[in-house]
């Protein structure tokens, strides 16, 4: 894989300003390159048909939007995407959601709103559900550990009914974080044994990483398939 060709992660970009510490944190860890815009915005910079050239994480995000519609589409017969309903984060900010929202438009994708990932859950559990008591409602905890973030949300129902409870969440702690202590816990025993320097970023381009990313990963299954014996 190209990885300074490759941009992930770019959804912690997401109507954000360069200069705030958070994005500087977040952009030490990136193969590609990240750099400031004249007004104090973030531009992402590849190599495109030999040339380098810059994308707003806004115009990253309209491509891959326009990429789901597309597929969506050819899903369905070809029938076109009329509207649509975008889950964002709980812990997003205004400007961060109004960023989505100028995505959809450069996109060509209209959206009637967006709603909180956990509702979205929430929402698709219970809603349709034909078991639910219409007088006594029931509590159920959502708990999402996701690539970069933790989210708790307690969520009540009744039959046809839906209401957030309360909502908790970390926006720094996700998969991402035991990654990242298992690759630096491989690398260090690779120091040790073999007398050779690893890099220290899990999101390097040296051809080393690649190695130790399989270790890392087969190291999490082997602890899953123990956990469920």
């Amino acid at each position: 894989m190209n990885s300074k060709n490759t941009i992930s992660q770019f959804k912690r970009l997401i109507g954000r300003r360069f200069d705030e510490p958070e994005v500087q944190e977040e952009i030490k860890n990136f193969p590609y390159a990240v750099v400031r815009s004249a007004d104090g915005g973030i531009l992402i910079r590849v190599s495109y048909n030999g040339e380098d050239v810059t994308f707003t994480p806004e115009r990253i995000l309209a491509m891959l939007l326009k990429k789901l519609a597309d597929t969506a589409e050819k899903a369905n017969g070809g029938l076109k995407l009329a509207d649509s309903v975008i889950a964002v984060p709980a812990y997003f900010t205004d400007a961060q959601r109004r960023a989505y929202l100028d995505a959809t438009k450069i996109a060509g994708v209209n959206c009637l709103r967006l709603m909180n990932e956990n509702c979205a859950v929430a929402l698709a559990y219970g809603i349709y559900r034909t078991d639910l008591s219409e007088t006594d409602p029931i509590n159920v905890a959502f708990c999402d550990l996701g690539h970069s973030s933790f989210s708790v949300t307690i969520a009540q129902f009744v039959k046809g009914k839906l209401k957030i409870l309360g909502v908790g969440f970390d926006r720094n702690v996700g998969g991402r974080n035991f990654d990242r202590l298992l690759f630096d816990h491989f690398a260090t025993e690779i120091q040790k044994k073999a007398q050779a320097e690893c890099p220290r970023q899990p999101e390097s381009h040296h051809p080393s990483t690649g190695r130790l990313r399989k270790t890392e990963k087969g190291s999490q299954r082997q602890c899953l398939l123990q956990d469920r014996r």
